[in-house]
């Protein structure tokens, strides 16, 4: 109602309408024929500016520009009234302020018992929080900016360590990440998490010394950035095992690297030093969540538990989806970097050129196949992908005959998976956040919702088919394998 084709308006507007916009688009052919040789030239320019600008960004005085951009991105538009209007005002659970407030009142007082506040997860990252707030003593009673600074501080701080891990291979690819990386919606969404952000950081740190020339004092650099990285939350541990192992490719050197992490971890948690501790913190990681949702269909209340799915047959590819790309279930939030590599991505596959994924699906694929090992799955968990993706994208777009090893191509399928699902991932953040959630819950409600219980496993269904059929071609279009 109220809605008409053009069809159904006055056959003299339908005309004189057509007739407008085909004068329109001759006026613009005809301007653009005749600016061309001008846009020809203005294009060089413009190339060659961009050259000036990467070759000035590895100096020291750029890569401080570089970061004062990101940090006031960051900064202008997390403590600023723009996240609200896009629905970005749920962040990560402030427990984690409190919990580094109260570690820090302990440890003035030589007061460890405080740091069974939060024992579930290791307390660099809060303590690191708690004593921003303190530092920062002006800022009271409106402490939670100090942590907001400090969040957007520390991730400024990554996007500059991902400039340097890219700028390893060439300047182009650590510029190109670190454009991403700095202007990624998702990016910047995710600057408020409180403990994957510093996790980040000492995980992106271990990365850019483990990529350089191994020596003694990069292999105890690469154990103390490790060793931060847990201390600030545990999804670390699984994630550096797996990264020192197939990276280092030298047993002697992991062994050391992870000693030295392990030792550092356990020094600086006092956590970790009581069994009983060790195993709540074990227990609370391995258990079920509780009731997260709740809907009302037709007086029915239906609810679902996240956790279980894995076991049931019905929600298996569900669950493969939502762990694998399908999680960004708020708002606006659209991580546009994986997109971009798909375009660029099937762009090359039709045209038969070959792409270039890099070492760095190793750091993707440990992370995703760790979070797969958690009961547990919040949005915010995903803001560990954000590194290496750019990395990826960046790559995928200006390498092409970069030979891969054989391990790396197997890890590749991960990632290559998850880019196939952005674009599904974008479209539902930006009209229907919750519709994977919605879909689980019609699944895991089929005696009340028998029809719709059919579409949802059916669309389930076809979805990871495209996801794994996607993938397999371009792998044999790129020759990837």
């Amino acid at each position: 109602m109220g809605i008409y084709a053009i069809s159904h308006l006055d056959p003299t507007f339908n005309y004189n309408f057509l007739g407008v916009l085909a004068f329109n688009l001759i006026v613009l052919s005809v301007i653009l024929y005749l600016a061309y040789p001008y846009m020809e030239k203005l294009l060089k320019d413009f190339k060659s500016n961009i050259h000036a600008i990467i070759n000035y960004s590895t100096t020291a005085k750029g890569q401080i520009i570089l970061f004062t951009i990101s940090l006031s991105i960051r900064i202008l538009l997390i403590l600023s009234d723009i996240p609200v209007k896009l629905r970005w005002n749920t962040y990560d659970t402030w427990t984690y302020i409190d919990a580094g407030r109260e570690y820090i009142r302990g440890l003035s007082s030589f007061n460890l018992t405080v740091f069974k506040v939060n024992i579930e997860h290791p307390s660099l990252a809060k303590l690191m929080i708690g004593a921003v707030t303190y530092i920062m003593f002006w800022m009271e009673p409106y402490y939670d900016y100090a942590a907001l600074i400090l969040m957007c501080f520390i991730s400024a701080l990554t996007c500059l360590v991902i400039f340097r891990i890219g700028l390893l291979q060439d300047r182009r690819i650590g510029f190109l990440a670190w454009l991403l990386m700095t202007l990624d919606p998702f990016s910047i969404r995710w600057t408020v998490a409180w403990l994957e952000t510093p996790m980040i950081l000492f995980i992106s740190l271990s990365i850019l010394t483990l990529l350089r020339k191994m020596r003694l004092r990069q292999i105890v650099l690469i154990g103390l950035f490790e060793g931060l990285a847990m201390s600030c939350k545990y999804t670390a541990i699984p994630i550096l095992i797996i990264l020192t192992v197939l990276l280092t490719r030298n047993i002697r050197e992991t062994v050391v690297i992870l000693f030295i992490a392990a030792i550092l971890c356990i020094s600086i948690n006092p956590q970790l030093w009581s069994i009983d501790n060790i195993w709540f913190t074990i227990k609370y990681h391995i258990t079920p969540g509780e009731e997260w949702t709740a809907m009302k269909w037709e007086g029915v209340v239906l609810a679902w538990y996240p956790g279980r799915f894995w076991l049931n047959p019905e929600t298996t590819a569900w669950t493969f989806l939502y762990y694998f790309g399908l999680s960004q279930n708020l708002p606006n939030q659209p991580f546009i970097s994986p997109l971009i590599a798909y375009i660029v991505t099937i762009y090359k596959t039709l045209s038969r050129r070959r792409i270039s994924l890099s070492r760095h699906v190793v750091w993707f694929s440990s992370s995703i196949l760790t979070l797969t090992l958690f009961i547990k799955h919040w949005p915010y968990y995903d803001a560990i992908f954000i590194p290496p993706v750019t990395l990826i994208t960046s790559n995928i777009i200006l390498q092409e005959n970069e030979e891969m090893e054989r391990i790396h191509k197997l890890l590749a399928i991960p990632y290559l998976i998850y880019m196939s699902l952005t674009p599904i991932a974008t479209i539902s953040t930006l009209t229907f956040p919750t519709l994977w959630l919605f879909i689980l819950t019609i699944i895991n409600n089929k005696q009340i919702l028998p029809l719709e219980y059919i579409v949802s496993l059916i669309l389930t269904i076809t979805i990871f088919l495209y996801s794994t059929i996607t993938s397999i071609i371009i792998i044999k279009k790129c020759r990837l394998w």
